[in-house]
C-alpha cells in the first residue's frame, strides 16, 4: 500500500469517515478480542459497514510485543474489504501500513479542530 496512499489521502478519507461516523451512517460493532492465557499478545477483529461507500470491511489484528526478538514485526493485520451491495471479497489487504497512516491522520483530524487557532 505505501507509494498508493499518502497521507494527504489518509487525512480527507478519515475526515470523511469521522463525518459519516458521526451522522451514524458508519456501523462499527463493538470489537472482538482473544487474550491467549500466557499473556504473550492478543487479537481483535474490528468490522465496519459504511453505506455511503457500500464497502462492508473486516480488520483482523494481532499484537505481540516480543515479536521483535523474533524478527517479526510487533502487530500484524489484515483488512478483507467487501463490495457492500453484492457481498463479494473485492481485496485482502496487508493493514499494518494502513492502521499506521490512520492513526496519524486521525491526529492531525483532532488537531485540526481541537487545538487552539492562535497556537
Amino acid at each position: 500500500m505505501e507509494g498508493l496512499v499518502g497521507m494527504a489521502e489518509a487525512l480527507e478519507v478519515v475526515e470523511e469517515a469521522f463525518r459519516l461516523h458521526g451522522l451514524g451512517e458508519i456501523a462499527t460493532p463493538r470489537r472482538v478480542v482473544l487474550n491467549p492465557k500466557d499473556g504473550r499478545g492478543w487479537f481483535a477483529a474490528m468490522p465496519a459497514y459504511a453505506e455511503a461507500w457500500r464497502a462492508l470491511a473486516v480488520k483482523a489484528v494481532a499484537s505481540y510485543p516480543e515479536n521483535p526478538s523474533r524478527g517479526l514485526p510487533t502487530i500484524s493485520a489484515l483488512t478483507l474489504y467487501v463490495d457492500g451491495e453484492t457481498g463479494v471479497p473485492l481485496a485482502l489487504l496487508e493493514a499494518g501500513y494502513l492502521t499506521g497512516l490512520r492513526t496519524g491522520a486521525a491526529g492531525g483530524i483532532a488537531a485540526k479542530y481541537l487545538a487552539r487557532h492562535e497556537s
